[in-house]
């Protein structure tokens, strides 16, 4: 499939010069199953402008959660040797999107010591993470319109 374009109205208007599509945070997220330390990329803003929809990044496929090898290849791996701020080769899991406020993901920015802004993910990961997202079934459709992921 060819690559997809960013549509520019995806990254106008967000409050922070950090808080950009595409950007990868690492902060503790309370919507898994323990509350944990996890990276994240920012995927699209709802069209209303108050949320970013995002997808975790996981050091493993949990086999308890992906059991089949329709929901395993909705994992993109990722090298440490191309997205530099991991530790360690990971997954980008692409069946679900979470959900983050913007404006608390942006106070979050501003009042931590230590910046959960870990970087950019490299645009042909970040093509092939669109990708994904689009033609997965496993996001209601409401939701990738919700997010402009489709029309």
């Amino acid at each position: 499939m060819p690559p997809i374009k960013i549509p520019q109205n995806w990254i106008a208007g967000l409050p922070d010069d950090r808080l950009q599509i595409g950007s990868v945070f690492k902060t503790m997220v309370y919507d898994t199953n323990k509350p944990k330390e996890k990276y994240f990329v920012v995927v699209a803003e709802s069209i209303d402008s108050i949320s970013l929809a995002s997808v975790y990044i996981n050091s493993e496929i949990n086999p308890n959660l992906f059991r089949t090898a329709k929901l395993k290849e909705l994992h993109i791996p990722i090298s440490k040797q191309d997205c530099t701020f991991l530790k360690w080769d990971s997954f980008v899991d692409c069946s679900q999107l979470h959900e983050k406020n913007k404006i608390q993901l942006s106070t979050l920015l501003n009042e931590l010591n230590i910046s959960p802004y870990m970087g950019t993910m490299p645009i042909e990961i970040f093509n092939r993470i669109l990708n994904k997202l689009i033609h997965t079934n496993t996001i209601p459709i409401l939701t990738k319109k919700r997010y402009g992921l489709i029309k």
